[in-house]
């Protein structure tokens, strides 16, 4: 696969998110009904045969070439600050009745910190790195795995951590949203009498005598 392109603002996605999640409708919570315990013995004694692995091999290649992932801060500027992933990943998987043998390398991992309408430059993040990972599986047996990894660089600046901030921010903002939610009042549809009440029309200009109101 090669000219990808994926552009990511994480408040929009967060936006999007949320009106998904809050448009789900809530079902209630039904027990199950209870099971007697002759059927439960009966389902114990029962018990089927387990089914014999289908003969064959699968596998699976992926390979992607140089994609263009971008993270940007605010989606309504042209000019807005932004995060450039740059890498080549190629993975293999290949599974058969006695094994499941996985491999994934990463080459040339870089992040480039720039503005959006600017990506030809920028200040390196991470300096270009390799990563290779390898697992095999036996059957019935545990998961053997090893990762490697070349020689990681950062390279951090106050401009840098801004940006980072920034376009992080988006996580953050739906949490306080979702703190800052009125509750409504559980009195709200009781008769109050208008001399107990603090409204602000209820009051004088000066706010210095406030004034009376019998019912």
């Amino acid at each position: 696969m090669s000219s990808l392109y994926v552009c990511v603002c994480l408040d929009f996605l967060m936006s999007v998110a949320d009106f998904f999640v809050k448009g789900l409708p809530k079902q209630p919570e039904v027990e199950p009904p209870p099971v007697p315990a002759k059927e439960t013995q009966k389902a114990a004694a029962v018990q089927p045969k387990p089914a014999e692995p289908v003969a064959g091999e699968m596998n699976i290649s992926v390979s992607i070439d140089r994609p263009e992932i971008i993270m940007i801060e605010d989606q309504s500027k042209q000019d807005t600050s932004a995060l450039m992933l740059d890498m080549e990943l190629v993975f293999r998987m290949r599974q058969s009745t006695e094994t499941m043998d996985m491999s994934a390398a990463i080459k040339n991992l870089g992040i480039v910190s720039c503005k959006y309408n600017s990506r030809g430059s920028g200040s390196q993040i991470l300096t270009p790195c390799d990563i290779s990972f390898y697992s095999k599986t036996p059957k019935d047996q545990g998961a053997h795995m090893d990762v490697s990894t070349t020689d990681l660089i950062l390279n951090i600046s106050p401009a840098t951590i801004k940006t980072m901030s920034a376009i992080a921010a988006g996580l953050s903002k739906q949490e306080e949203e979702g703190e800052e939610e009125e509750k409504m009042p559980g009195d709200i549809w009781q008769i109050k009498k208008i001399s107990d009440c603090d409204f602000w029309f209820l009051k004088s200009a000066d706010d210095t005598d406030n004034r009376k109101w019998n019912m």
